[in-house]
């Protein structure tokens, strides 16, 4: 069962192990102190090797728990609704996501000019 829970990650990991052996093989002029072209991709992809590597690792150890993020966000979401009174409470938190579940209206826009608006555009003295 264990095997199935690793195949995506070493086919992930073998694919960017490929990707960096490709990524070596860039040629270009090397100048001094400056990084070359091949810097990021190979930085990128060994990141990912070893995040792959990581994983596999745990998933190996660890083979009879079911361990990681899986309803940490879920019970984050009932907590902060049962101490904070709910969806009314998370309106004034999140400002954007009241705005994303409203109706939008357009503001009204106002025909009078500020007194000093129009006194500081008409006053140009030299």
């Amino acid at each position: 069962m264990f095997l199935l829970r690793i195949v995506p990650y070493v086919l992930v990991g073998s694919f960017a192990g490929f990707l960096y052996r490709s990524a070596t093989q860039i040629e270009f002029h090397h100048r001094g102190s400056t990084l070359g072209p091949d810097f990021w991709p190979r930085l990128l992809l060994g990141l990912l090797i070893a995040a792959c590597l990581y994983e596999i690792g745990r998933i190996v150890l660890f083979r009879g728990r079911r361990g990681g993020a899986s309803g940490v966000l879920q019970d984050l979401v009932e907590e902060s609704g049962a101490t904070r009174g709910g969806a009314r409470t998370a309106s004034r938190s999140f400002p954007l996501a009241a705005c994303c579940t409203t109706r939008w209206r357009p503001a009204r826009r106002s025909t009078r000019r500020s007194p000093t608006c129009a006194s500081s555009s008409r006053s140009t003295s030299i």
